[in-house]
């Protein structure tokens, strides 16, 4: 049996990955304990998860003022509040907590989400073997080289603070990087010089947790969801609006995810809700409309579901740029948004094969990688050091 600590950050779209991946360790007798936000770690992985929480009311008064200001930056600016305001701040906020908990829980591996820094700083002042899971593909691309710079400086400023020496991206293991996409999809971009292995996206374990009207399900319609994730759903109300008009007499049923309240008496054939079952819900459509989070466009692939994508910040413009390079869907500009333009490019995804056959070849590819038990075929083969260290970086440095 292996020890497996997963250290997440406090965001779904961060931890649903890695669910799959510990329910498969747990199903080959292994033992898996997850370090973050209770809060959020729970409803995904399950009541019978085994977690060691984060301290709460320090997350809380980080998390809590940056949702307004989420709203409004885009472009590099985002890049910048991603890193400046929550990538950096969680890090200093939590990896003495971090520490604490490798020490105390004496894991053979540690699997660190990449925007956990605290996860891999400690990691690394300890001495312990870490792999990277990277949840989305933009962030081991180099396809942006004024961010790319700014990334690699800010975060060596931040090894230096941890006292720790610079190496390029901190975030990514020189051990292992389980990335949940696939080339197929990622495309030739250039990357970060990292080992890397592509498993496709990790569904296996995922199980639905929202209720949702399945007996309102119209068989004789197309169905597309249209959502814009957890985070970025409260952006802007005129989209759902736009969306509405566009194809609200068209021969399409449409289930939309929107903040509660922001859709009154919707068209006969919309069905609102606030959250959907997004993974149970997929089998059933025909196309999705989305914002370009990595998740909800991999899971769409994973069924050979063509994609309208309108990317709003942070990785999402790679992602589009991903999706229109693979000819799997269409990117639209998302403060540009025209009713004639959504309903033109829902026709066109719904009616030209030629999206759908590009989506069904990416599904081959993830199919082939292996999803969550390769992930963990992977995992289980590393040879790991369990002769665990006595000596901390902690008390190395309190002498």
């Amino acid at each position: 049996m292996t020890r497996y600590l997963l250290i997440v950050p406090p965001l779904t779209g961060h931890i649903n990955p890695l669910v799959s991946v510990a329910a498969e360790l747990e199903q080959r007798g292994h033992e898996v304990m997850w370090l973050g936000y209770r809060k959020l770690i729970e409803p995904l992985a399950g009541p019978g998860a085994r977690i060691a929480p984060l301290e709460s009311s320090r997350l809380r008064a980080l998390l809590e003022p940056l949702q307004e200001m989420a709203n409004i930056v885009r472009g590099l600016e985002s890049v910048r509040f991603l890193f400046e305001d929550f990538v950096l701040p969680l890090a200093r906020a939590t990896v003495a907590d971090v520490e604490r908990a490798i020490l105390e829980h004496q894991p053979d591996l540690i699997i660190c989400d990449q925007q956990m820094l605290s996860g891999a700083i400690a990691a690394r002042r300890l001495g312990r073997p870490w792999v990277a899971s990277v949840t989305t593909t933009a962030a081991i691309l180099k396809v942006w080289e004024v961010a790319d710079r700014w990334i690699v400086r800010t975060l060596g400023r931040l090894q230096e603070e941890m006292g720790l020496p610079r190496v390029e991206r901190p975030d990514l293991s020189n051990i292992a990087n389980i990335v949940f996409s696939t080339p197929a999809f990622s495309g030739q971009f250039e990357s970060y010089q990292a080992p890397f292995t592509y498993v496709g996206p990790s569904l296996q374990a995922r199980t639905m947790r929202a209720a949702f009207p399945w007996e309102q399900l119209n068989e004789n319609l197309p169905k597309l969801l249209v959502s814009l994730g957890t985070i970025n759903r409260d952006r802007d109300p005129r989209f759902y609006q736009t969306v509405i008009e566009a194809l609200a007499d068209e021969p399409v049923q449409v289930i939309m995810t929107a903040p509660p309240g922001w859709v009154e008496n919707p068209p006969a054939n919309f069905i609102v809700q606030p959250h959907v079952p997004q993974v149970a819900l997929l089998p059933y459509l025909d196309a999705v409309f989305c914002h370009g989070g990595h998740n909800t466009v991999c899971e769409s692939l994973a069924y050979g579901l063509p994609l309208i994508v309108t990317p709003i910040r942070d990785d999402q413009p790679v992602i589009g740029r991903q999706v229109a390079s693979s000819k799997a869907g269409i990117t639209l500009r998302f403060n540009r948004l025209k009713p004639e333009q959504v309903r033109e490019s829902v026709h066109r995804v719904l009616h030209e094969k030629s999206f759908r056959i590009a989506a069904k070849r990416i599904a081959a590819s993830f199919e082939a990688a292996g999803g969550a038990p390769q992930a963990v075929d992977f995992l289980t083969a590393l040879p790991l050091r369990r002769k665990r260290q006595t000596i901390d970086f902690l008390q190395l440095h309190s002498a």
